[in-house]
């Protein structure tokens, strides 16, 4: 697992960075009220294909690594469909808000980019589970540098920002599309002829996985609420918080995928180890990141512009509180990889809704600094609870 987890974390690092390039590029060429706009877009759309994956990309990963591949087929298939019929809904709405000017017409694309990008995210699942390093590690890399190459070239020729952005980022999508397409033929397929009895069995039992993944993004939604109960201003300022951020907190979620598969196969008592192994190292990083959140709005305005410089204190907050965010999604993991799943829903459902609460409590208090606050204070609840569960379930 640890040479796996160093290639995925690796390219999933660099391709971060890559994307906090264009976000910094982005922001210095539309200005602070535009990126908030798009920050509002791309977190709403990526909640929106969370649901639509339905706890698939998790499920695919247990059950292939208990070597189920009929119901992997089955997961594929159902992803396929789910992601299909979002992808035309999204569209469709996106295309009535640029119809009343609440959006750009561009957007329609990062509509459409985030479809691909949530198949091919869930598609991976099965690479990782069989222990491949190289292909998910090039695929998750070659979709950033293709977007990043994409949105500079338009961007030197002329093209309109927002629309280099857009469709730069849906070309991307492609890409890893076909890539990982390409290594799957041959393998393992969507089942074609599944029928709906077989789908919903597969939902039933990917339901309590559905409910974790989403439940957990509510964090995305911070941006969005930030946004309603401020300005499209203050949002920017946190949206551009958060894309500087991007890479660090890219490292749980990869640490998730390859941990599931991997838990799957330990007896509880390795499982506990494992957690507090990963409980250590990461609040363990607080003894860089007090320091550092001293410097966050030199840090902010070297990247983003003088323009920025308001999200400096935003970012300070987030630094402290990136450990707790990062931790929770693989403790839930090791849960749901011991058969813990409908505890893990349960709580990840509660925390939900204080995450939402807290965050918009934050916003009308302290604005952007109040939301981070709000956030931070939420996962550190949420970590404690997962800890606990772990403690006291695992022997």
């Amino acid at each position: 697992m640890k040479q796996q987890f160093l290639f995925i974390v690796a390219s999933r690092g660099l391709s971060s960075v890559l994307n906090a390039v264009i976000f910094i590029w982005l922001g210095r060429l539309v200005g602070v009220e535009l990126v908030g706009v798009l920050g509002i877009v791309t977190s709403v759309t990526a909640l929106v294909f969370l649901v639509a994956d339905f706890g698939m990309s998790t499920f695919i990963s247990r059950e292939r690594a208990r070597g189920n591949t009929h119901d992997v087929s089955v997961a594929l298939r159902f992803n396929f469909l789910s992601t299909l019929a979002f992808g035309v809904v999204v569209t469709v709405v996106a295309a009535v808000l640029a119809g009343l000017q609440v959006i750009p017409w561009a957007v329609l694309l990062l509509g459409l980019a985030a479809a691909f990008e949530k198949n091919t995210e869930t598609t991976l699942s099965v690479p990782i589970a069989d222990k491949h390093k190289l292909t998910p590690a090039v695929n998750i890399f070659l979709r950033r540098a293709f977007a990043l190459a994409a949105f500079g070239a338009c961007v030197l020729l002329g093209a309109d920002p927002v629309w280099a952005f857009c469709g730069g980022t849906a070309a991307a999508a492609v890409a890893g599309q076909l890539h990982i397409r390409q290594w799957m033929r041959g393998r393992i397929s969507a089942a074609r002829s599944a029928s709906n009895d077989e789908l919903r069995a597969v939902a039933a039992r990917a339901w309590p996985f559905f409910v974790s993944n989403v439940t957990a993004g509510a964090r995305q939604l911070d941006t969005p609420i930030v946004g309603l109960f401020t300005s499209a201003y203050v949002a920017g300022l946190y949206a551009a918080s958060t894309r500087v951020l991007n890479p660090f907190r890219l490292i749980p979620s990869t640490l998730t995928s390859v941990v599931v598969p991997h838990a799957s196969r330990l007896g509880a008592s390795s499982a506990r180890r494992t957690a507090l192994k990963i409980g250590v190292v990461f609040i363990g990083t607080l003894v860089i990141l007090i320091p550092a959140s001293f410097f966050s709005e030199w840090f902010i305005v070297l990247l983003m512009g003088a323009d920025f410089a308001g999200a400096g204190q935003i970012f300070a907050v987030m630094l402290v509180g990136l450990p707790f965010i990062a931790l929770a999604p693989p403790l839930g993991s090791i849960l749901q990889s011991q058969g813990h799943e409908k505890f893990v829903g349960r709580n990840g459902t509660i925390f939900a809704i204080v995450t939402v609460l807290a965050v918009a409590a934050g916003a009308i208090v302290g604005g952007g600094i109040g939301a981070a606050v709000g956030l931070s204070a939420s996962y550190l609840g949420k970590c404690i609870s997962l800890a606990w569960r772990i403690h006291s379930r695992l022997r």
